[in-house]
């Protein structure tokens, strides 16, 4: 009994496998006639999927976070908390002693679109923006730098003159 069973499952085989190449001649017939329609490729399954991606994600940007976080002093602290707050008058409960004059002054004559810049870039940034570092943060004035710009174009060629020593002036009057 059992070898009429395997033997009848050959035989379907066998007929299963001749069906499927006169089929596949007949259609390499039609396709080489115009008649037969282009065969699909076979759905894509992906091998990873949405939660995956998402968990390695937020995986990643806590360990970055962690780390960015931890780097950063108390002067970088203190300028992205004021930075992140979210109105004037939260700003103004911000403990900003840590910060020297010039990096208060630079901090608070900030527009509030720049602290909204520093509010993203994080403490690590924050703290190397404070101390006159540029930190690959693009169009920032520089702590003590905007003191230098408000100054008027006459003012500094004044200035200059003024430390040019006394026994040049010869020279370069051409005497």
């Amino acid at each position: 009994m059992r070898w009429i069973s395997e033997i009848a499952g050959a035989v379907a085989t066998v007929i299963r496998a001749a069906w499927g190449v006169l089929q596949e001649a007949r259609n390499g017939l039609a396709r080489l006639m115009g008649n037969g329609k282009p065969q699909m490729p076979d759905a894509y399954v992906p091998e990873t999927g949405v939660e995956d991606v998402l968990d390695e994600f937020g995986e990643r940007f806590s360990r970055v976070k962690a780390i960015s976080s931890e780097a950063a002093s108390d002067v970088g602290h203190a300028v992205h908390q004021y930075a992140s707050a979210p109105d004037p008058l939260v700003r103004c409960a911000v403990d900003l002693t840590q910060l020297d004059a010039m990096q208060m002054d630079w901090l608070l004559s900030l527009s509030d679109d720049g602290l909204e810049k520093l509010a993203k870039v994080g403490p690590r940034r924050c703290d190397a923006l404070a101390r006159g570092r540029q930190a690959g943060v693009v169009g920032f004035p520089m702590p003590g730098r905007q003191l230098e710009a408000s100054v008027k174009p006459a003012e500094r060629v004044t200035a200059d003159y003024d430390a040019i020593p006394s026994f040049a002036f010869g020279r370069l009057q051409g005497v």
